[in-house]
């Protein structure tokens, strides 16, 4: 007797240091915050959350994973997400509401910094099966036949690549990704395999918080929230929360060491190849605030990438055979 299931041919997820985002298989894609909280035995399961939380419970632990868990939570960037991927992706796993039958996923393809750590693999890997959770309040019996682990990076190189951004295909060419936990470089020959010894690993907008909060704490008379800092960033209005205290001084000249120090590591490890490199197209949410690199000359070696934010999950979702 044949099962009745509700099918997802496949789901992307890159669970990040700043936000998760997940694309579905006719392209939709979706984004929250990354800061989790977990429910402690002496408070009460939330009935409501905002549009940007997800509450897993899992067995007898809960966690608020999205907007809702900035408050008493913890950014995902001063945890692990690595250690952290196979409870985060679970918030990409949504059913047809109100549906009662298993839901069955053809394949869950999550990104990873580095697809080597065993541990980290194992985890995700344990996801094949089938397991059962709480999503929202929603029961759901979830079958995932199989876990595809992507090295950050090659969802994006795949987009590009397939979408023709590259002017010199045949060459080496590269992405930027600029995020909260990290920078990370990476160059690629024509097949999409990685160049291990020229990957590039940096501190990310999390760093440049880190030096800007130096600079606040004086006025606050307390340790800055780096969360709070990043956000106002993200906006481009460079106030501090609710504040009123602005560190647009601050940012332009921290901004400014930050990415002298990303352009000398790009120096120390891809000048070697110069000879042979095509392009870098700059992505991640935090690639505005480096807009120099690319911008104002069409012909220069970086590119801005379209969709920085999703370009990632969007291009795994053209890897095949993984």
């Amino acid at each position: 007797m044949k099962t009745n299931t509700e099918f997802v041919p496949e789901v992307c997820v890159d669970a990040g240091n700043r936000a998760i985002k997940w694309a579905k298989s006719n392209g939709t894609t979706y984004c929250i915050p990354s800061f989790i909280k977990q429910i402690k035995s002496f408070e009460s399961i939330p009935t409501k959350l905002d549009s940007q939380s997800i509450l897993i419970q899992r067995g007898s632990t809960a966690h608020i994973i999205g907007k809702s868990a900035r408050i008493n939570g913890t950014p995902v960037y001063q945890a692990s997400k690595t250690k952290l991927a196979s409870l985060l992706v679970l918030t990409a796993i949504e059913p047809i509401k109100g549906s009662s039958v298993p839901l069955r996923v053809g394949k869950l393809k999550v990104c990873l910094p580095d697809t080597r750590e065993a541990a980290a693999v194992a985890d995700l890997q344990g996801l094949v099966g089938e397991q059962e959770f709480i999503r929202n309040g929603q029961s759901i019996k979830l079958i995932v036949d199989e876990v595809a682990i992507i090295e950050e990076g090659q969802g994006e190189f795949a987009y590009c690549q397939t979408h023709g951004m590259f002017d010199y295909p045949q060459r080496l060419n590269g992405v930027l990704s600029l995020g909260g936990g990290d920078v990370l470089g990476r160059l690629f020959d024509t097949e999409g395999n990685v160049l291990r010894d020229a990957d590039i690993r940096l501190p990310g907008t999390y760093n440049l918080a880190n030096a800007i909060a130096s600079y606040l704490a004086v006025e606050l008379g307390t340790s800055p929230d780096l969360s709070l800092i990043m956000d106002g960033i993200a906006d481009n209005s460079f106030f501090y929360g609710m504040t009123g205290i602005n560190f647009n001084a601050a940012y332009s000249e921290c901004r400014l060491s930050w990415l002298t120090s990303i352009k000398a590591k790009i120096k120390e490890k891809w000048g070697a190849y110069a000879s042979d490199l095509g392009q870098i197209v700059v992505t991640g949410g935090s690639a505005p605030l480096v807009s120099e690199l690319y911008s104002g000359n069409p012909n220069a070696r970086y590119k801005e990438s379209p969709n920085p934010q999703f370009i990632g999950v969007l291009g795994m979702q053209l890897i095949k055979g993984e």
